[in-house]
């Protein structure tokens, strides 16, 4: 199967010098036009899909085009003086034997230390600012996959994070902020965000200014604003609202998430209701019991929270909207009284 080709002396012009221009010849000379055209073969079957990248990107857009943040890209490592700022554990963070800079030699845990430096070099010549970042973290506590193939050596866990954050110099709660951009994701995606009382509060966690975000039994994230104390350890006066999403877990809610539901056929009914409520009372009790009272409940949404005049001190008017429905037929005025009442 090996031919030695001599070129002959009246073609010496080097324009047989590879491979391609000696298959041309022999095409010649055997004749293009016993040659039966045919497109190359190629595969056509679309790419696999990287599920991944895919809801980065959808999020990104979320967060850009319907809240006007800005997307920030930071490297992978972190100081030692930031993570004792952050009040972490620096006996947690994996240390590069060859640090691209000496002055940060560990793998973050969080993407958040270097969100929070962005924010202090640009917190002077902006009163506002909304920033996120999508990235990995390393958590050497949680074993990750195989260092290679057939190996009891284990990698630390690379794990896939959101973080976006939002301060305003004017904005006292920026906690109504970050939880906004939490329910435009949601709604986005199609998934229902329940947010609860904090079950593990993290340090850079304000104690009183803090959710957890689940779909349904699943945590996926938190909402909060940061800690005063490591606002001041950055060097920052203002406060900044945190949403901080696992994309992980939210991936895997998105894909087992039901994509339609049935619209009903006859008019809904919408009535609002009030109740003056004490302080130590939380909305998700409330919700608990007014979705109990009648199946004729389909939503329930509070739209007003209410302090201060004609309200008795250690007390708070909370306003909702119910929406009333039955998939067969339209409802009366007289069912939708008695339930309401």
């Amino acid at each position: 199967g090996i031919l030695q080709v001599k070129i002959p002396s009246w073609r010496a012009t080097k324009d047989i010098s590879i491979t391609e221009d000696l298959a041309e010849e022999v095409a010649r000379i055997y004749g293009y036009d016993k040659i039966i055209g045919a497109l190359p073969a190629f595969n056509i079957a679309p790419p696999a899909k990287n599920i991944m990248r895919e809801l980065e990107r959808k999020l990104g857009e979320t967060l850009v085009k319907e809240l006007a943040y800005t997307e920030v890209y930071n490297y992978s490592f972190v100081s030692e003086r930031q993570i004792a700022k952050l009040k972490s554990d620096i006996s947690k963070y994996l240390e590069l034997d060859n640090p691209l800079s000496a002055e940060k030699p560990f793998l973050r845990r969080s993407l958040l230390p270097n969100l929070l430096e962005n924010i202090k070099a640009n917190l002077d010549n902006y009163q506002e600012i909304k920033i996120f970042e999508t990235g990995k973290v390393f958590i050497v506590d949680d074993a990750g996959q195989r260092a290679e193939k057939n190996s009891n050596e284990l990698l630390p866990h690379q794990g896939n994070r959101l973080i976006a954050c939002y301060t305003n110099k004017k904005n006292s709660i920026p906690f109504w902020e970050a939880r906004r951009a939490a329910e435009a994701i949601g709604e986005e995606l199609g998934l229902s965000f329940e947010f609860h009382p904090v079950s593990n509060l993290h340090q850079y966690q304000h104690p009183a200014r803090s959710a957890d975000i689940k779909c349904g039994e699943n945590y996926i994230g938190c909402v909060c604003e940061l800690h005063p104390g490591i606002a001041a350890d950055f060097g920052l006066e203002a406060r900044v609202g945190l949403l901080e999403l696992n994309l992980d877990m939210l991936s895997a809610q998105r894909r087992n998430a039901v994509s339609v539901k049935m619209l009903s056929e006859f008019p809904e009914v919408v009535r609002d209701i009030a109740f003056l409520a004490n302080k130590d009372v939380s909305h998700e009790k409330i919700i608990s019991v007014v979705s109990s009272v009648d199946p004729l409940i389909k939503e329930i949404e509070l739209f007003d929270v209410y302090e201060g005049k004609n309200v008795g001190a250690g007390y708070k008017s909370m306003a909702y909207r119910l929406t009333y429905s039955l998939p067969d037929r339209t409802l009366t005025a007289t069912e939708v009284d008695a339930v309401q009442s």
